[in-house]
C-alpha cells in the first residue's frame, strides 16, 4: 500500500499559524495589565463594602470601642478574601484560554497575575479608605467616633488570591484534553500523526488500496459457485501445432 506525505512546505505555514501561542511578551503585558486593572476594580468594591467599626472619644481623652465593633475590624480582611477568590478564578481561567498552549508557564502566570491583582487591591483599597488612624484621633474632640484603617491585618490571605488563580487552570490541564495531542482511535488509543484513515480518491490522497478483482495487484476474485478464490494465471498456454 502506498500511503500519503503531505508536502512538508506547504503544510510549514498552515502549521506556523496553528501553533503560534499567546506567549509573547505583548500578551504576558496585556495580561499582566488586566491582572493590575482587576485589582483596582477589587479595590473599590472592598472599599464600598466595608463598614469601618469607630472609637469613641471619651472626655478624658480615651478612645474606646465596643466589642461588636473590634469584630468587626477584621472584616476587612474577609471581604478582602472574597474579592480576591472572584478575581484569582477570573485570572486563571483567563490564563488557561491564552496561555494553555506554554505548559507549566501557564499556572506560573496565573499566579503572578493574582498576587500582582492582590497587592494592588490592597494598596489602593489602603489609599482610597480612611486617612491614617492616629491622624484623625489626634484632632477628634470627646464625642467624635473615628473609624478605623482600612487595612489588611492578615497579608497571607493574599494566599487565596494566587490558590484560586491556580485552581482553573491545574483542573483544565487535568481534565481537557489538549488540543495538540493527536485525535483518538475508536478503541481510545491515540492515532500516530500521519496515519490515513480514509480510500483515495481521484486525485490520489490517502491510501491506495487495492482492487478486489485486478490481478496485477494480486488480490483474488470470488467464486460464485465455491466461494473460494482463485488465481487467474497471467499467461495461457499456446495451443500445441501440428508438425
Amino acid at each position: 500500500m502506498t500511503a500519503f506525505e503531505p508536502d512538508p512546505d506547504r503544510a510549514a505555514p498552515t502549521s506556523a499559524v496553528r501553533r503560534r501561542p499567546r506567549g509573547s511578551i505583548q500578551w504576558i503585558a496585556l495580561y499582566m495589565l488586566a491582572a493590575i486593572v482587576l485589582g483596582a476594580l477589587g479595590a473599590v468594591v472592598w472599599v464600598l463594602v466595608v463598614r469601618l467599626p469607630g472609637y469613641t472619644v471619651e472626655s478624658d481623652g480615651k478612645a474606646v470601642i465596643t466589642q461588636a465593633g473590634m469584630t468587626q475590624v477584621f472584616q476587612s480582611d474577609a471581604w478582602f478574601a472574597g474579592i480576591g477568590a472572584v478575581a484569582g478564578l477570573l485570572l486563571g481561567l483567563l490564563a488557561w484560554n491564552w496561555f494553555r498552549t506554554l505548559g507549566w508557564i501557564a499556572p506560573v502566570l496565573a499566579g503572578l497575575a493574582a498576587l500582582l491583582a492582590g497587592v494592588t487591591c490592597w494598596q489602593l483599597g489602603s489609599l482610597m479608605g480612611p486617612s491614617p488612624f492616629d491622624q484623625r484621633l489626634a484632632t477628634a474632640s470627646a464625642g467624635d467616633v473615628v473609624s478605623v484603617s482600612l487595612e489588611l491585618h492578615a497579608p497571607v490571605a493574599l494566599a487565596l488570591w494566587v490558590m484560586m488563580a491556580e485552581l482553573p487552570v491545574l483542573i483544565a490541564a487535568s481534565l481537557l484534553r489538549d488540543p495538540e495531542d493527536p485525535p483518538l482511535t475508536a478503541d481510545g488509543t491515540a492515532r500516530a500523526a500521519g496515519a490515513a484513515t480514509e480510500a483515495p480518491d481521484a486525485a490520489g490522497t490517502g491510501v491506495i488500496a487495492p482492487s478486489a478483482t485486478d490481478p496485477v495487484a494480486g488480490a483474488t476474485a470470488a467464486d460464485p459457485a465455491g466461494g473460494q478464490g482463485s488465481v487467474p494465471a497471467a499467461h495461457e498456454a499456446a495451443p500445441p501445432t501440428g508438425g
